[in-house]
């Protein structure tokens, strides 16, 4: 299914509508593709009560930070960079306002947080030489971008420079967190890790 398909169901009259910034349709298709999709839309939201929980059950300095970084993220995109580039999303689109006006999707806040956290674990488990669990954050890069394109949530160009924008944003959190906690042990990242892979693969077998 392609972004013609989903512009032409809207013009039939299929019901559609956005919960969390994620387009469902009516009647709902139940076959894998479309279905994971909109599963993997509701991750981002999934992140943050993972990481807090994580955060406070385990004293782990970094999944406090790895939520920082997601409610950092999330505020540029809303406040700076969306204004900025100014781009509607797709027309086959729910994401509206209350006049029927599509929102803005360049970059997309799914793809831009989910990338910024990816790339930032990514560099650290470079870092101690970990290459299974980089491999595994490589492997997970294109899920979200898939996910809104294919949903007709954005368009190609607008998840590709989210991924861009979010791997910049990645490494740039990881010197800040160098720089913040010089002395922290790197066993402990395991603990926010493990957080945020259980929810992707969680998804990932739904």
């Amino acid at each position: 299914m392609d972004t013609v398909d989903l512009e032409s169901q809207s013009s039939k009259g299929h019901d559609h509508f956005a919960v969390g910034q994620v387009t469902i349709r009516l009647p709902l298709e139940l076959r894998p593709l479309p279905l994971l999709a909109i599963l993997l839309g509701f991750v981002p939201w999934a992140l943050p009560l993972l990481l807090l929980s994580d955060a406070l059950l385990e004293r782990s300095a970094l999944s406090l930070f790895a939520l920082g970084v997601l409610a950092l993220t999330s505020v540029v995109n809303e406040f700076v960079l969306k204004p900025f580039f100014d781009e509607p999303r797709p027309e086959a689109s729910a994401c509206r306002d209350a006049h029927g006006k599509l929102l803005p999707g360049m970059p997309s806040g799914h793809v831009l947080t989910c990338q910024s956290l990816l790339a930032f674990f990514f560099i650290l488990n470079l870092r101690e030489h970990i290459a299974i669990v980089a491999l595994v954050l490589v492997l997970l890069m294109p899920a979200m971008p898939w996910a809104r394109w294919y949903n007709g949530d954005h368009s190609c160009k607008q998840v590709v420079v989210s991924v861009i924008v979010g791997t910049v944003l990645g490494a740039a959190y990881y010197l800040v967190y160098g720089i913040m906690f010089p002395e922290m042990p790197d066993p402990a990242a395991h603990h926010a890790l493990h957080a945020l892979l259980s929810s992707m693969s969680a998804v990932s077998r739904s």
